[in-house]
């Protein structure tokens, strides 16, 4: 990524103001479309969990649900039982 720089002298705060609210919603976008292409991938309850803001353990309770599991192999998988739960975090919000 380029740097932050604005090259230009800047003739007024306003200016100044204006260039940076830019680059605000620039980078915004950016991070928008860095999270979209992100969620299509095999992730830790962890990494999910700081995603969706809630706690690994109500993730990891509603993937393997009792009553409502949620599918295998599609919105999560385990090597075996005892190693770590990976989410795909786009499956899973299909799901929900």
């Amino acid at each position: 990524m380029p740097p932050l720089i604005y090259q230009k002298p800047m003739e007024s705060y306003q200016e100044q103001i204006d260039w940076l609210t830019a680059k605000i919603f620039q980078l915004q976008e950016e991070l928008h479309s860095t999270r979209a292409k992100s969620e299509d991938r095999w992730m830790t309850i962890m990494e999910v969990s700081s995603e969706l803001k809630k706690s690994a353990d109500a993730i990891r309770q509603r993937v393997k649900s009792k009553t409502k599991p949620m599918p295998e192999g599609i919105v999560w998988k385990q090597e075996a039982k005892g190693h770590e739960i990976l989410v795909n975090l786009k499956s899973f919000r299909e799901y929900l």
